[in-house]
């Protein structure tokens, strides 16, 4: 496919479900069989428009955690790195989230 707006509409698409990480994005319009550089000028264009942020998406993902499914720091990291969040940005989601007093964590 060689426009660049068929694979933005397909961007669209998959983010308004949810938030997405940058991996998950770009994964997911490869599997629909886009050309490589097309997804990367599509992840460009969202990261500078701000609909793809990394760390926004860390922070929504551990706190759709905290309030439907908790789960412990080891578990959350891995989620994140299998959905492709870097470990500094990893680690520091963390550890706001124990720094947070509404988050619950580490409270008796």
């Amino acid at each position: 496919m060689d426009d660049p707006e068929v694979v933005m509409e397909a961007a669209a698409t998959f983010l308004v479900v949810r938030p997405r990480s940058v991996q998950e994005t770009r994964r997911r319009l490869t599997q629909l069989g886009y050309r490589a550089e097309m997804v990367d000028g599509v992840i460009e264009r969202l990261l500078t428009m701000q609909y793809l942020d990394d760390a926004t998406f860390a922070r929504a993902w551990v706190e759709s955690r905290d309030r439907s499914r908790p789960r412990g720091e080891s578990a959350l990291r891995r989620e994140l790195i299998l959905k492709g969040i870097e470990r500094d940005t990893i680690a520091a989601v963390l550890a706001a989230r124990t720094e947070d007093p509404s988050s619950g964590v580490g409270q008796t």
